[in-house]
């Protein structure tokens, strides 16, 4: 069989709450290797969305999580599911799936996703995760570890909007609340560009983590941690854990000279006063509460796209090209109305023929100009920006 010439090709479905069949462009079908789908938490639980997809693209990998809001286009919406269909005329795909039963096993789980996807000329892992019983720090480490330091790492933790749950994560026809989905994406024609950014503002003094265990954050300046949150949060600290998503914390090592990082609260233990986050809490790490304001989110989208584009090494490329959007849902709940700002940002400034599908997460992954060390992002957007060389 001789090889595509054309470049990657995507196509793009909606199922609507209420209907059975999608609304589809019909670009391709019989020939996608991968469809990316997002939808509300419910929908994905309760209706047949697999066997729907698998009619429509018999020979793909279906691979897709839960969320709030999915982005399609330039709009997000709360309602419906989005479907994304890839077909690539170079680059070959490969999924791997596995379950965690506790966040204690996060870094194994990367490292035998990592063992599973191993391949000289793998370039890309997507990766859903299940989003409420994960340490997304230590998954990432675990990728990072076993695989090769060329290789791109993006996706993000799966979404239940505020409600905090229950998430889900498909491959195939298998849907389950403690699976991680990993998929590799192979050949030197794919290109891929990375960036992310926050918007968000410090506020209040900078203070010190004195006691935490893993992502469990006990004590800061010596006091239990929940206390503080509920001091600043005043009366929307009953609706905690979704309220603490409007103020996210940033943490930083004093010791050394890198990029804090911002972690967001997945679960709260009041008997403990102690607060669960999706990352590492390190204790001796600084810490400093933050707050987001629309125009500063939009910009940081915008940043985030920017940063995307100055890796692409070679613009002209023929074919459609993906935006794949993986934002946080603290920023969704900030902006509220004006979320679909940020993903029209970056519409307005792709290139041509270029598709937008993602979701709002529990946690981004991203490794922002190769430097794997990133790992877990929390309250930023993160664009992959996906074409192919041909």
């Amino acid at each position: 069989m001789s090889l595509k010439s054309s470049g990657l090709k995507i196509s793009q479905s909606t199922l609507k709450s209420g209907d059975r069949e999608w609304t589809s462009d019909d670009k391709i079908g019989l020939d996608s290797q991968l469809v990316l789908f997002f939808g509300p938490t419910d929908r994905l639980i309760n209706e047949d969305v697999a066997a729907s997809l698998r009619t429509k693209f018999p020979n793909a990998i279906l691979a897709g999580c839960s969320t709030g809001h999915v982005i399609l286009g330039d709009d997000i919406d709360d309602q419906n599911i989005v479907a994304t269909a890839m077909e690539f005329s170079k680059c070959s795909v490969k999924a791997a799936s596995v379950a965690i039963h506790d966040a204690g096993e996060s870094e194994r789980c990367g490292q035998d996703l990592a063992r599973d996807l191993m391949s000289d000329d793998l370039r890309l892992v997507i990766v859903l995760s299940q989003g409420l019983n994960v340490n997304g720090d230590k998954l990432i480490n675990g990728l990072n570890s076993t695989l090769p330091s060329s290789v791109q790492i993006v996706g993000g933790l799966a979404g239940d909007g505020p409600r905090f749950e229950k998430t889900v994560v498909c491959l195939n026809d298998t849907f389950d609340s403690e699976t991680i989905v990993a998929i590799g994406v192979y050949g030197e024609a794919l290109q891929i560009g990375q960036g992310w950014a926050g918007g968000w503002t410090v506020f209040g003094p900078q203070r010190t983590i004195t006691a935490s265990d893993g992502a469990t954050l006990k004590e800061i300046d010596g006091q239990p941690a929940l206390d503080l949150y509920v001091k600043y949060l005043g009366d929307e600290a009953e609706a905690l854990p979704g309220s603490a998503l409007l103020y996210p914390l940033q943490i930083w090592d004093p010791e050394r000279n890198c990029e804090p990082v911002v972690r967001t609260i997945l679960s709260i233990d009041e008997e403990e006063r102690s607060m669960t986050f999706a990352g590492d809490i390190p204790t001796g790490w600084n810490a400093q509460l933050m707050v987001g304001h629309q125009g500063s989110l939009v910009e940081g989208a915008r940043k985030a796209f920017a940063n995307a584009m100055d890796q692409g090494t070679d613009q002209t490329a023929c074919g459609d090209r993906l935006n794949l959007l993986v934002s946080c849902v603290g920023r969704q709940l900030c902006m509220q109305s004006h979320t679909s700002d940020e993903v029209m940002e970056i519409h307005r400034a792709s290139p041509q023929h270029t598709k937008m599908a993602g979701f709002y997460s529990y946690g981004e992954i991203a490794s922002h100009g190769g430097a794997q060390s990133t790992g877990l992002l929390n309250q930023t957007m993160a664009v992959t920006h996906i074409w192919e060389n041909i």
